[in-house]
């Protein structure tokens, strides 16, 4: 049941996000259905997912498809300023572990057609709540060092 749903879900982006506070997101986390590491996989594969703070976008991540990498962008950073990584679950939370050498693992649910993730540490929840704003069949455009990521056409 969760796969179809998560599966229409990172087709279309959820309309009308309108800017809530941390408390009214907790909320909805708490009330959200769970994505395991495996619907995580499904749903960002090959998608570009954007992340906001709940009042504007702050990054886009893009997953290429048929591996676990992650491309990170900040919203209007340049072309050079890009993150990579890999992503890996850690029981039920989805940790990226950054070629920088850092590392994060969030918690991620639906609420009411919303993807929303919450940062842990040590297995503890943290906050920072991050409602994904848009998903996107187009990969974002990266210079990583001496390569230049681009899409295929």
């Amino acid at each position: 049941m969760i796969k179809p749903m998560m599966a229409a879900l990172a087709l279309f982006a959820p309309l009308g996000l309108q800017a809530q506070s941390q408390e009214i997101w907790a909320d909805r986390y708490d009330k959200g259905i769970p994505i395991g590491p495996e619907a995580f996989g499904a749903m960002t594969e090959g998608r570009a997912m954007t992340y906001s703070n709940g009042f504007q976008d702050v990054y886009v991540e893009y997953y290429p498809p048929g591996t676990n990498a992650v491309i990170l962008r900040y919203v209007g950073a340049p072309e050079n300023e890009c993150q990579t990584g890999i992503w890996r679950p850690e029981g039920e939370l989805i940790c990226f572990d950054w070629d920088n050498g850092g590392s994060v693992c969030s918690g991620w649910v639906e609420h009411d057609g919303v993807i929303i993730s919450q940062l842990f540490e040590d297995g503890l929840p943290l906050g920072g709540f991050e409602p994904i704003s848009q998903f996107s069949e187009t990969p974002i455009s990266c210079t990583l060092g001496m390569v230049s990521y681009e899409p295929a056409q």
